[in-house]
């Protein structure tokens, strides 16, 4: 089994979606209300916009290509991104998701960030998440 990755930037908190969606004029990957229904997913605690990357399955996933890739697309939209976050009272946070191989053929990822995609995390005043599982052959 190869490793997977995906990485995704992500503002939370209690508005509509429809309404973010147009003040930042950024087509999201997701987005989600608080407490919609979905059969598939638990009830969202909070609402959510995301823009983020496929998920990559290969022997060698680099996540500071991942992470800058985001970063290059919402970078130009940087000012409305802090407006929102400001007006909509927002939460924003810069997510990896990391599914581990147990292979030991297998390379880990390189997890890390490029002074290009940390300065971003400032500039919007947004944290940073890893989640890492490990993936057993079964």
């Amino acid at each position: 089994m190869l490793n997977s990755a995906y990485v995704y930037f992500g503002l939370y908190g209690e508005f509509d979606p429809a309404q973010l969606v147009d003040h930042l004029k950024i087509t999201p990957t997701s987005t989600s209300r608080k407490g919609s229904r979905n059969p598939e997913l638990v009830i969202p605690r909070q609402s959510h916009w995301k823009y983020g990357t496929d998920e990559k399955t290969a022997a060698v996933i680099d996540i500071y290509e991942m992470a800058d890739s985001i970063v290059a697309d919402l970078e130009p939209h940087h000012g409305d991104i802090v407006s929102a976050i400001r007006e909509f009272k927002l939460d924003a946070m810069l997510q990896v998701v990391i599914r581990f191989s147990t292979d030991d053929e297998i390379s880990t990822p390189a997890i890390g960030f490029s002074r290009k995609a940390l300065s971003f995390v400032d500039l919007v005043s947004a944290t940073i998440d890893i989640d890492t599982y490990i993936e057993s052959e079964g």
